[in-house]
């Protein structure tokens, strides 16, 4: 899998399942939910918040 997107808002939750997007319910910031989505050891993340600003992390 290329990516996956770890949301904590149901309603885009329910998009994303709508639009075959993988991904995973829960805070982007917590280690649980990270390690649930196999996220353990990311290549890359990118983060993006609410308020359109965007990080990238290496």
């Amino acid at each position: 899998m290329l990516f996956i997107v770890v949301e904590d808002v149901e309603e885009l939750i329910r998009e994303f399942v709508y639009k075959s997007t993988p991904c995973i319910s829960g805070s982007p910031g917590d280690r649980q939910t990270l390690m649930k989505a196999g996220i353990e050891k990311p290549g890359s993340l990118l983060q993006i918040s609410r308020m359109k600003e965007m990080q990238i992390l290496f």
